[in-house]
């Protein structure tokens, strides 16, 4: 099963907070960078944009660390394969 993150409100916080605050930085430069408008910007918002990212895999890594049905759906136990 492919990973497939949750709704951000399932996480608990400080996650929570900072996954919600990276998604929408993330996405508010996606957006400029797939902008016409947003051509000349390239250059600056690409390692933002992958630090962003970075930011976000941190929060869900740590807010599922040990939640296993958080994680792509399913119980623990499908998780373990059982």
């Amino acid at each position: 099963m492919p990973f497939r993150m949750r709704d951000p409100d399932t996480i608990a916080e400080p996650q929570r907070g900072e996954l919600k605050a990276a998604l929408k930085e993330y996405f508010a430069d996606s957006v400029t960078l797939l902008s016409r408008e947003g051509r000349d910007q390239i250059e600056p918002l690409l390692p933002k944009v992958s630090g962003v990212h970075e930011r976000m895999w941190r929060s869900a890594i740590t807010a599922t660390q040990d939640n296993a049905p958080l994680i792509g759906g399913g119980s623990a136990a499908d998780q373990r394969g059982h």
